[in-house]
């Protein structure tokens, strides 16, 4: 047990231009975070046209040097890398920029980190229409909160939109983009692969996705999934059998916010030596193909 805690969190996140329902669902998002009991650093990584005054008006600090893409895409390797040289806090939050947190997940990190020095806490996201501000205050957010769990359902095992670790967890990681994907099942996979504990807090942790349309695909998230950018960061992976969930973590965050072993039957057959789960993986790609009808029988408007 870790009895030396720092408690403090920094976040790391990147914005997407700054423009219609982005603008506003990262704005509810980010204020989300600042009402946070551990009052987070919040690090905004990589340009994007009006981030600078965005972050100004938010009071959050603005590092626009990162590395990217050819396309342009800050590449989320040197995001992590670059925010822990920067951060004030061993605890390191990767956050997507429209995704709104509540208490439980400070809860749920700092009750892992009370059992282990090291380890990746993951979450499923739940889908809700968001068109107007939100009015973010403690009682309002309780109350969206218990609103929301009541009334949509957790996304898929591979719908992962925020990674709590501890600092320097991740050595040679990929450069993956952002607004792709593979990075979170590699992230995933390479801690279980050094042996160290993976958390899922999917039946705890509330994690609101704004829903939005996909800019770079007007196919949506099936057709964004055939890209080009896509296919090259899903070869970053390497061999199918990486490509890990949140089913193939070791413990949960049971829903009283208890950490315990994953001992349920999604988890068991996920099990990286077990023939079933390598058979999962190696469907991962036509699963994908089910996402966008999924999140439409499950969104909600707030």
């Amino acid at each position: 047990m870790n009895n030396n805690l720092d408690r403090s969190i920094t976040i790391l996140t990147t914005l997407k231009p700054l423009n219609g329902l982005a603008s506003l669902h990262q704005s509810n998002a980010i204020k989300s975070w600042q009402i946070l009991k551990t009052n987070p650093e919040i690090l905004v990584m990589g340009k994007t046209a009006g981030a600078e005054k965005f972050c100004e008006d938010l009071n959050i600090k603005y590092i626009p040097e990162v590395e990217i893409s050819k396309e342009g895409l800050p590449l989320i390797s040197s995001i992590i890398q670059r925010g822990q040289d920067l951060a004030t806090s061993n605890n390191i939050w990767y956050v997507n920029a429209d995704i709104i947190l509540f208490e439980d997940s400070y809860e749920s990190y700092i009750n892992t980190l009370k059992q282990f020095d090291k380890f990746l806490i993951v979450c499923r996201r739940r889908e809700v229409k968001i068109s107007s501000p939100l009015d973010i205050t403690p009682n309002s957010m309780r109350s969206l909160r218990q609103k929301v769990i009541n009334a949509t359902k957790l996304e898929t095992a591979t719908a992962i939109d925020w990674f709590g670790f501890t600092k320097n967890i991740f050595e040679n990681m990929p450069p993956f983009p952002v607004a792709r994907t593979a990075f979170d099942n590699w992230m995933i996979w390479n801690i279980s692969d050094k042996g160290l504990p993976v958390v899922d807090a999917s039946q705890y942790v509330c994690l609101i996705h704004q829903s939005h349309n996909y800019e770079t695909s007007s196919g949506g998230v099936s057709e964004l999934y055939k890209s080009e950018e896509v296919m090259k960061s899903r070869q970053l992976v390497g061999h199918w059998s990486k490509f890990y969930t949140t089913y193939h973590s070791k413990y949960v965050i049971n829903s009283q916010g208890n950490l315990m072993p994953a001992t349920g039957l999604s988890y068991r057959i996920a099990r990286p030596k077990r023939a079933i789960g390598h058979f999962l993986r190696f469907l991962h790609p036509y699963r994908i193909k089910f996402q966008d009808r999924r999140k439409r029988q499950h969104l909600v408007d707030i």
